[in-house]
Formats: C-alpha cells, structure tokens, sequence
C-alpha cells in the first residue's frame, strides 16, 4: 500500500514538473528583448525598469513574465509592444 501511494506522488510530480516545463517552453524568454533595457550589468538593467535583479533574471530566461505594470516599463524603454513581453503574439 505504502509503494502505491509512493508511486502515485511520483507520478504525480512527474506529471507536475512536465506541466511546468511545457509552460516554461511555451513561453520565449524574454532576453533579447530585456537586453535593449539601458543598463550595462543586470543590476543596472532592472533598476531601470524598477524591479529586483531577480525577477529580471527570471524574465530573462522564461521561467516568469513581468506583470503589466513591468511589461509596460519594459516596453517604454525598449519600443516593444506590451502584447510582444507578456507573451501574447508569442515574443520577439
């Protein structure tokens, strides 16, 4: 009884991890548009844009979207549509 309980939470987070990696592979990661943000380090890129050094680096590599008010910032300092940053028309 114990191993089939076992094997069901295994693969239910099997099944859990593979949702999460299809979400992340279904959203582009945000990095080339990121990199036109004026800044020469990280820290300097989300400064400008008023968010933590990591949340930027997690829009960078696609694991997280900014929130609109973000992608709004983000799109005034680099002439990209909102729709283009929260994934709308599916990026860059």
């Amino acid at each position: 009884m114990v191993r089939e309980l076992l094997t069901q939470v295994d693969d239910h987070l099997s099944m859990h991890a593979l949702v999460k990696l299809q979400q992340r592979l279904a959203r582009p990661a945000l990095g080339p548009i990121l990199a036109k943000v004026p800044g020469a380090t990280v820290s300097a890129k989300a400064r400008a844009i008023g968010a933590s050094r990591q949340a930027y680096q997690r829009w960078r590599d696609g694991s997280a979207r900014p929130s609109i008010q973000y992608a709004r910032r983000i799109a005034e300092l680099t002439g990209h549509a909102v729709a283009d940053i929260i994934g709308e028309r599916g990026g860059q």
